[in-house]
């Protein structure tokens, strides 16, 4: 929840609503990287220089697959913000 609510003398509905818009064009941009990560970057093809007799490949993709949740929990977070901005100005 946010507290800041359009006001005569500070943003106006259209203030807020122009940040709902960034917010959703900031959650689609990450959509856009994670997709470009898992198809283009974290796959098994690229691993291939760390060998595979031992599972250290697997263990190294794991450990960069952090990363989308990492950005996952930003989408969360967005998402979040967006529907409390979506509150404000109701």
């Amino acid at each position: 929840m946010i507290n800041a609510r359009p006001h005569l003398n500070g943003s106006s509905c259209k203030d807020f609503a122009d940040a709902y818009r960034a917010i959703n064009a900031a959650e689609e941009a990450i959509q856009d990287a994670m997709r470009e990560l898992s198809m283009n970057v974290f796959h098994g093809r690229n691993y291939q220089h760390i060998g595979r007799e031992t599972t250290a490949h697997l263990e190294a993709q794991q450990a960069d697959l952090t990363h989308m949740e990492d950005m996952r929990s930003m989408i969360r977070q967005l998402s979040r913000l967006r529907a409390d901005i979506e509150e404000a100005i109701k």
